[in-house]
């Protein structure tokens, strides 16, 4: 007999707990689509059953951190998340919540000892330069008060201040 239980349904929790069997062959992947979707009383539930915040190669939070759910991002870091696991293209989660322009989630990925000085893809400025070219000020601060290069010269031969000012935000 095959379950099919989809994250949209309610009482997912539940079937968790009811079916660990079930749970224990799709814990990282249904902990990734929580992630994703916000869902902390799932996301609790899985990793209480042993769901690795790491497992998935769509990182949890990374997932979380593009889509802006500070409290999940809080929720996986407290439980172990690796703050650089990089996703399927690369990325770490500062890279994608500041490319998403989550400020307070940036922040807390900081907070967290995310690396500063990385790039990501191919032709993709550093995470600060991102910052700057989007004007998240505040992230800038918190970056730079962090220890984040300002010197810093991207594949594109710009600076985080030539990125700032490109975009009218200097």
């Amino acid at each position: 007999m095959t379950l099919q239980v989809s994250l949209n349904d309610v009482g997912m929790v539940e079937v968790v707990r009811c079916f660990p069997e079930y749970a224990a062959d799709h814990l990282e992947g249904a902990l990734a689509q929580a992630a994703g979707s916000g869902d902390l009383d799932l996301a609790r539930t899985l990793l209480d059953f042993g769901a690795s915040p790491d497992h998935s190669s769509s990182s949890p939070l990374g997932l979380a951190a593009r889509a802006g759910h500070l409290e999940m991002v809080r929720l996986l870091i407290a439980r172990g998340a690796t703050v650089d696991l990089l996703d399927s293209r690369s990325r770490t989660p500062l890279t994608l919540a500041v490319n998403a322009s989550h400020t307070e989630v940036a922040l807390e990925l900081i907070a967290a000892g995310a690396e500063l000085n990385t790039e990501y893809e191919t032709f993709a400025p550093a995470v600060l330069s991102t910052a700057s070219r989007k004007g998240l000020a505040e992230v800038v601060r918190a970056m730079l008060a962090a220890g984040a290069s300002a010197a810093h010269v991207g594949r594109d031969d710009n600076t985080a201040l030539h990125e700032a000012s490109r975009a009218g935000h200097v």
